[in-house]
């Protein structure tokens, strides 16, 4: 489990992150229970997020589910990480539990759709050359008959 995290947290733009990470990963807690910080359960997550809340200013309620869905939704899939790994990240067994944790924005499907919709035009344009000579070449035809029947 850790090792996906880590792995994700490598990103430059999260090295402060990974500065965190590095503090614990020799922590006792963290190598015996495969954890990647010190966190015996949620409810002391929970408290935790909570404080850091405060401490930051955000006028929200944080928890370890809005954590889960932010990490799923702006970490993962916003980088370009299928559901089925960061499925893994979150030890789950079932990909449907991990997507109650993903939220789809529009600017993702825009993302995702992008290549599909240049593919429709390359090959939309493909036909209307390959139909428009069709076209010429039949035209030419046309008139050397009516050419020859003149």
């Amino acid at each position: 489990m850790i090792e996906g995290f880590l792995l994700l947290w490598d990103m430059p733009k999260y090295a402060l992150n990974r500065n965190i990470l590095d503090k614990y990963i020799d922590h006792p807690y963290c190598l015996n229970n495969d954890r990647a910080l010190p966190i015996s359960s949620n409810q002391k997550m929970n408290e935790y997020l909570v404080e850091i809340a405060a401490l930051s200013g955000v006028n929200k309620i944080l928890g370890n589910r809005i954590s889960k869905r932010t990490f799923g939704t702006t970490v993962t899939l916003m980088n370009g990480v299928p559901t089925e790994s960061f499925s893994k990240m979150f030890g789950h067994i079932n990909i449907c539990t991990t997507q109650l944790y993903a939220k789809v924005l529009d600017s993702k499907v825009s993302e995702d759709k992008a290549p599909l919709m240049e593919k429709f035009v390359a090959r939309y344009q493909q036909v209307n050359e390959v139909t428009e000579s069709k076209i010429s070449v039949d035209m030419a035809l046309l008139r050397a008959k009516y050419q020859q029947a003149i």
